[in-house]
């Protein structure tokens, strides 16, 4: 997998991670009936963003120092 490519991956799993939270806090904010399942694998995702700001971050330098 290239720099490029896992740039890509970070961005969507940042996306998606983000989405989550705003889920979540859009169910506490409105009370919406969110299936615990679901309420759950949300909350795990929501925890994915730092790791991919991180990951942007790092893979970014790399193609940086590349080109």
């Amino acid at each position: 997998m290239t720099y490029e490519n896992a740039l890509r991956l970070s961005y969507a799993v940042f996306a998606i991670s983000i989405v989550s939270l705003a889920i979540v806090i859009a169910s506490f904010v409105f009370h919406l009936q969110v299936p615990s399942a679901l309420f759950r694998t949300l909350m795990g995702v929501g925890y994915l963003w730092p790791g991919a700001a991180f990951a942007i971050a790092w893979f970014r330098k790399k193609i940086e120092q590349q080109g």
